[in-house]
Protein backbone atom coordinates (compact mmCIF):
# COMPACT_ATOMS: atom_id res chain seq x y z
CA UNK A 1 0.00 0.00 0.00
CA UNK A 2 1.22 3.53 -0.63
CA UNK A 3 1.84 5.95 1.79
CA UNK A 4 -0.92 8.44 2.33
CA UNK A 5 -0.54 12.27 1.71
CA UNK A 6 -1.03 12.04 5.75
CA UNK A 7 2.09 9.95 6.22
CA UNK A 8 4.08 12.13 3.65
CA UNK A 9 3.03 14.73 5.95
CA UNK A 10 4.60 13.36 8.69
CA UNK A 11 7.83 12.14 6.98
CA UNK A 12 8.56 15.21 5.50
CA UNK A 13 8.05 17.17 8.98
CA UNK A 14 10.61 14.62 10.39
CA UNK A 15 13.57 15.18 8.37
CA UNK A 16 12.32 19.43 7.95
CA UNK A 17 11.61 20.38 11.81
CA UNK A 18 14.87 21.21 14.09
CA UNK A 19 15.38 19.05 16.83
CA UNK A 20 14.74 21.07 20.09
CA UNK A 21 13.88 23.91 18.97
CA UNK A 22 12.25 24.94 21.58
CA UNK A 23 15.37 24.76 24.38
CA UNK A 24 16.99 27.56 24.96
CA UNK A 25 20.00 28.36 27.52
CA UNK A 26 19.15 29.30 30.67
CA UNK A 27 20.40 30.92 33.45
CA UNK A 28 19.47 30.09 37.62
CA UNK A 29 20.37 31.53 40.70
CA UNK A 30 21.57 29.02 43.24
CA UNK A 31 20.63 29.78 46.83
CA UNK A 32 22.21 27.33 49.72
CA UNK A 33 20.75 27.34 52.65
CA UNK A 34 21.76 24.81 55.39
CA UNK A 35 23.00 22.09 53.70
CA UNK A 36 23.41 18.78 55.20
CA UNK A 37 27.45 17.87 56.42
CA UNK A 38 29.67 18.88 53.46
CA UNK A 39 27.04 20.71 52.01
CA UNK A 40 29.71 21.90 49.22
CA UNK A 41 29.67 18.60 47.89
CA UNK A 42 25.86 18.85 46.91
CA UNK A 43 26.40 21.40 44.31
CA UNK A 44 27.99 19.38 41.73
CA UNK A 45 25.80 16.15 41.79
CA UNK A 46 22.58 19.22 41.88
CA UNK A 47 23.96 20.78 38.82
CA UNK A 48 24.52 16.97 36.98
CA UNK A 49 20.79 16.39 37.46
CA UNK A 50 19.54 19.57 36.29
CA UNK A 51 22.26 19.29 32.98
CA UNK A 52 19.27 16.58 32.35
CA UNK A 53 21.35 15.01 29.41
CA UNK A 54 22.69 18.18 28.25
CA UNK A 55 25.47 20.89 29.63
CA UNK A 56 25.51 22.38 33.15
CA UNK A 57 27.75 25.54 33.64
CA UNK A 58 28.31 25.86 37.10
CA UNK A 59 30.04 29.03 39.03
CA UNK A 60 30.79 29.42 42.49
CA UNK A 61 31.44 32.89 42.96
CA UNK A 62 34.07 33.78 46.12
CA UNK A 63 35.39 37.18 47.25
CA UNK A 64 38.39 37.30 44.39
CA UNK A 65 37.82 34.25 42.26
CA UNK A 66 34.92 32.20 40.32
CA UNK A 67 35.19 28.52 40.12
CA UNK A 68 33.25 27.15 37.16
CA UNK A 69 32.93 23.45 36.17
CA UNK A 70 31.15 22.10 32.96
CA UNK A 71 29.04 19.15 34.25
CA UNK A 72 27.09 16.56 31.80
CA UNK A 73 27.63 15.96 28.17
CA UNK A 74 29.25 18.44 25.76
CA UNK A 75 32.75 18.87 24.47
CA UNK A 76 33.56 22.16 26.50
CA UNK A 77 37.34 22.68 27.64
CA UNK A 78 37.34 25.55 30.29
CA UNK A 79 40.89 24.64 31.24
CA UNK A 80 42.88 27.55 29.02
CA UNK A 81 39.97 29.94 30.35
CA UNK A 82 41.15 32.86 32.11
CA UNK A 83 37.90 35.40 32.29
CA UNK A 84 34.54 34.72 31.95
CA UNK A 85 34.68 35.75 28.51
CA UNK A 86 37.00 33.49 27.13
CA UNK A 87 34.56 30.65 29.17
CA UNK A 88 31.41 32.14 27.35
CA UNK A 89 32.98 31.81 24.00
CA UNK A 90 34.57 28.36 24.93
CA UNK A 91 30.63 26.99 25.74
CA UNK A 92 29.73 29.07 22.16
CA UNK A 93 26.58 27.61 20.61
CA UNK A 94 25.94 24.83 23.07
CA UNK A 95 22.79 25.08 24.93
CA UNK A 96 23.56 25.18 28.79
CA UNK A 97 22.10 25.66 31.92
CA UNK A 98 24.14 28.15 33.76
CA UNK A 99 23.95 27.62 37.27
CA UNK A 100 25.58 30.95 39.16
CA UNK A 101 25.94 30.39 43.11
CA UNK A 102 26.62 34.65 44.26
CA UNK A 103 29.47 34.75 46.77
CA UNK A 104 28.05 34.12 50.53
CA UNK A 105 28.41 38.18 51.86
CA UNK A 106 25.84 39.13 48.41
CA UNK A 107 23.66 41.79 49.34
CA UNK A 108 20.03 40.49 48.99
CA UNK A 109 18.72 42.94 47.23
CA UNK A 110 21.24 42.65 44.48
CA UNK A 111 20.17 39.14 44.10
CA UNK A 112 16.92 40.82 43.23
CA UNK A 113 18.59 42.44 40.09
CA UNK A 114 19.98 39.83 38.73
CA UNK A 115 18.87 38.72 36.05
CA UNK A 116 17.87 35.06 36.79
CA UNK A 117 15.51 32.84 35.10
CA UNK A 118 14.53 31.14 38.32
CA UNK A 119 16.38 31.09 41.60
CA UNK A 120 16.57 28.13 43.85
CA UNK A 121 16.88 27.85 47.50
CA UNK A 122 18.73 24.61 48.23
CA UNK A 123 18.30 23.01 51.50
CA UNK A 124 18.58 20.27 54.24
CA UNK A 125 15.82 18.29 55.86
CA UNK A 126 16.34 19.64 59.59
CA UNK A 127 15.38 22.02 61.95
CA UNK A 128 18.36 23.98 61.23
CA UNK A 129 18.01 23.66 57.40
CA UNK A 130 14.47 24.46 58.14
CA UNK A 131 15.28 28.03 60.03
CA UNK A 132 17.93 28.79 57.65
CA UNK A 133 15.96 28.43 54.12
CA UNK A 134 13.59 30.52 56.08
CA UNK A 135 15.76 33.62 57.05
CA UNK A 136 17.20 33.23 53.71
CA UNK A 137 13.74 33.81 52.10
CA UNK A 138 12.48 36.33 54.60
CA UNK A 139 16.21 38.55 53.81
CA UNK A 140 14.96 38.35 50.51
CA UNK A 141 11.20 39.38 50.96
CA UNK A 142 12.69 42.68 53.06
CA UNK A 143 14.88 43.79 50.20
CA UNK A 144 12.02 43.57 47.65
CA UNK A 145 9.98 46.68 47.25
CA UNK A 146 7.12 44.94 46.05
CA UNK A 147 5.85 41.28 45.48
CA UNK A 148 6.39 41.94 41.49
CA UNK A 149 10.42 42.68 42.87
CA UNK A 150 10.97 38.80 43.24
CA UNK A 151 11.58 35.91 41.09
CA UNK A 152 10.03 32.43 40.37
CA UNK A 153 11.73 31.03 43.62
CA UNK A 154 11.62 26.93 43.98
CA UNK A 155 13.12 25.20 46.75
CA UNK A 156 14.92 21.62 46.62
CA UNK A 157 15.52 19.64 49.51
CA UNK A 158 18.83 17.74 49.92
CA UNK A 159 19.93 14.74 51.68
CA UNK A 160 16.96 13.47 53.15
CA UNK A 161 14.62 10.43 52.20
CA UNK A 162 11.20 11.61 50.27
CA UNK A 163 9.36 11.74 53.42
CA UNK A 164 11.07 13.81 55.25
CA UNK A 165 11.98 16.05 52.10
CA UNK A 166 8.47 16.05 52.03
CA UNK A 167 7.73 17.31 55.14
CA UNK A 168 10.48 19.91 55.61
CA UNK A 169 9.29 21.43 52.25
CA UNK A 170 6.14 21.66 53.19
CA UNK A 171 7.24 23.62 56.53
CA UNK A 172 9.45 25.86 54.81
CA UNK A 173 6.34 26.43 51.80
CA UNK A 174 3.28 26.93 54.28
CA UNK A 175 5.64 29.25 56.68
CA UNK A 176 6.31 31.73 53.71
CA UNK A 177 3.20 31.76 52.54
CA UNK A 178 1.25 32.37 55.87
CA UNK A 179 4.31 34.75 57.65
CA UNK A 180 5.50 36.27 54.10
CA UNK A 181 2.70 35.86 52.18
CA UNK A 182 4.95 34.22 49.07
CA UNK A 183 4.11 31.23 46.98
CA UNK A 184 7.08 29.20 46.36
CA UNK A 185 7.47 26.16 44.03
CA UNK A 186 9.28 22.44 45.08
CA UNK A 187 11.07 20.69 43.06
CA UNK A 188 12.02 16.70 43.13
CA UNK A 189 14.57 16.14 46.25
CA UNK A 190 18.05 15.37 46.52
CA UNK A 191 18.19 12.04 48.72
CA UNK A 192 22.22 11.60 48.10
CA UNK A 193 24.55 12.73 46.14
CA UNK A 194 25.73 9.63 43.88
CA UNK A 195 28.37 9.15 41.02
CA UNK A 196 26.76 9.80 37.75
CA UNK A 197 27.40 13.45 37.96
CA UNK A 198 30.15 13.66 34.95
CA UNK A 199 32.54 16.60 35.10
CA UNK A 200 34.10 17.38 31.98
CA UNK A 201 36.52 20.22 32.77
CA UNK A 202 36.54 22.74 35.53
CA UNK A 203 38.77 26.69 36.16
CA UNK A 204 38.86 29.41 38.64
CA UNK A 205 39.17 33.06 36.84
CA UNK A 206 39.75 36.02 38.46
CA UNK A 207 36.46 37.31 39.85
CA UNK A 208 36.17 41.22 38.48
CA UNK A 209 32.44 41.56 38.35
CA UNK A 210 29.38 41.68 40.92
CA UNK A 211 26.32 39.32 40.50
CA UNK A 212 24.21 41.36 38.70
CA UNK A 213 27.01 42.28 36.14
CA UNK A 214 28.20 38.42 35.68
CA UNK A 215 24.82 37.42 35.08
CA UNK A 216 23.73 40.01 32.58
CA UNK A 217 27.37 39.08 30.78
CA UNK A 218 26.15 35.14 30.52
CA UNK A 219 22.88 36.43 29.30
CA UNK A 220 24.30 38.58 26.62
CA UNK A 221 26.21 36.03 25.56
CA UNK A 222 23.58 33.42 24.44
CA UNK A 223 20.69 36.09 23.71
CA UNK A 224 19.37 38.39 21.49
CA UNK A 225 19.33 41.72 22.26
CA UNK A 226 15.52 42.05 21.84
CA UNK A 227 15.13 39.10 24.26
CA UNK A 228 17.28 40.20 27.40
CA UNK A 229 14.72 41.27 29.82
CA UNK A 230 14.30 45.12 30.36
CA UNK A 231 12.06 45.18 33.77
CA UNK A 232 13.13 47.13 36.41
CA UNK A 233 14.41 44.05 38.58
CA UNK A 234 16.87 43.57 35.41
CA UNK A 235 17.98 47.32 34.84
CA UNK A 236 20.55 48.19 37.31
CA UNK A 237 23.99 47.16 36.84
CA UNK A 238 25.45 48.43 40.04
CA UNK A 239 24.63 46.77 43.38
CA UNK A 240 22.50 49.02 45.20
CA UNK A 241 23.28 51.08 47.84
CA UNK A 242 21.33 49.88 50.81
CA UNK A 243 20.07 51.13 53.89
CA UNK A 244 20.53 48.91 56.79
CA UNK A 245 17.13 48.45 59.09
CA UNK A 246 16.81 46.20 62.50
CA UNK A 247 15.25 43.12 61.49
CA UNK A 248 13.42 40.74 63.67
CA UNK A 249 14.96 37.18 64.41
CA UNK A 250 13.85 34.04 62.74
CA UNK A 251 13.07 31.98 65.50
CA UNK A 252 12.31 28.26 65.19
CA UNK A 253 8.75 29.14 67.27
CA UNK A 254 7.96 31.03 64.08
CA UNK A 255 7.94 28.22 61.88
CA UNK A 256 6.56 25.56 64.21
CA UNK A 257 3.76 28.09 64.88
CA UNK A 258 2.35 27.15 61.23
CA UNK A 259 0.16 24.05 60.69
CA UNK A 260 2.10 22.18 58.06
CA UNK A 261 0.45 19.56 55.31
CA UNK A 262 2.26 17.45 52.76
CA UNK A 263 3.29 18.76 49.73
CA UNK A 264 1.67 17.41 46.76
CA UNK A 265 4.16 15.91 44.30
Amino acid sequence: MAPSSEQYAQLAALFTTEPDAGVKSSIELLLPAHLPVQGGLWLVPYAGREAAGGLSILLKMHEDRIDLAAIGHGDVDLSDCNSLEAVTECVGSEIAHWIVQPPSDADPTSLLHCDADCVTLLSGADQAAVVGAYRLLKGLIAASVKAVDLPAIRLIIVGAEERAASDAASRIVQTAHHQLDVQIDVGHPLPAMGSSSKVISQVSIPRIRNVVDLMSCIRSSFAPSDEIPTTDRFEQTQEPTVVQEPTAVVEPEEIAAVPTTVVAK
